[in-house]
């Protein structure tokens, strides 16, 4: 679904600068920028410009912090997730330290949620909801509450809807 969202987003921004003449054109050098290893590359020289190391992403694993406590979140019964209430899994990243409430706040990132179960995906004893990574495990326990509030679990799996609803067209600026 993330990479959907940053698709058409990536090809849109290509079209309507006039680097591809549609989205078709546009996915295809996503693609390409991808295989070819051009777009990693370009991330790369932008980390190191903010300050990064210029080798992050070959040493991310060795370079980025690790949580020191990480806890599956299982589901309260077997099934497939139904509905996820995003904004209350994102409230308790916050809580975590992964986010700010205000803009002084510090960061954590070695703290947050990761392997997310989907809308429709089985979860249970062998799938949990998702990893919680914290720096206690009072942290941990508190954000796999409110990620197990967040889930509805269903007897049978649903489709995930569609992240793309729409696209806006004619919204560009006057000349």
């Amino acid at each position: 679904r993330l990479w959907a969202v940053t698709e058409a987003l990536s090809a849109e921004m290509l079209v309507l600068g006039g680097l591809a003449r549609d989205m078709a054109e546009a996915r295809t050098k996503l693609t390409h920028a991808l295989e070819d290893g051009s777009a990693a590359e370009r991330f790369g020289r932008m980390a190191a410009a903010l300050g990064a190391p210029a080798d992050l992403l070959e040493r991310y694993e060795t370079l980025l912090p690790r949580a020191p406590v990480v806890v599956p979140v299982l589901p309260a019964r077997t099934g497939h997730v139904g509905q996820m209430d995003v904004r209350a899994i994102g409230i308790a990243i916050l809580a975590l330290g992964g986010g700010r409430t205000r803009p002084e706040d510090p960061i954590d990132p070695s703290v947050g949620v990761t392997e997310v179960a989907t809308t429709g995906e089985p979860v249970g004893p062998d799938r949990p909801l998702a990893l919680v990574h914290a720096r206690d495990a009072t942290a941990a326990e508190a954000a796999a509450v409110a990620i197990r509030a967040a889930v509805a679990i269903v007897d049978r799996p649903t489709a995930p809807p569609d992240p793309i609803r729409d696209r806006v067209e004619g919204a560009r600026s006057a000349p």
